[in-house]
């Protein structure tokens, strides 16, 4: 069985990752790139407990939702 390990190369994503920013690096780049048009994130509502589902082409906006609710 193998396993990897992965992490932003940016800083700022890594930092705000849960844990290392793998998620959304990946989604920056597929969506700098052109290889995804739009991704679904989870952005922090209220309270802990209520996610709020964003569907988004901005790079911006992903970086933006980052991290675990």
């Amino acid at each position: 069985m193998t396993c990897y390990f992965g992490w932003a190369k940016e800083e700022s994503i890594r930092e705000r990752g849960a844990n290392g920013g793998f998620v959304t690096a990946t989604l920056v780049g597929a969506l700098e790139t052109g290889l995804i048009d739009v991704a679904l994130v989870v952005k922090r509502g209220a309270s802990i407990y209520e996610g709020i589902p964003v569907l988004t082409s901005d790079a911006e906006v992903v970086k933006e939702c980052a991290g675990s609710l």
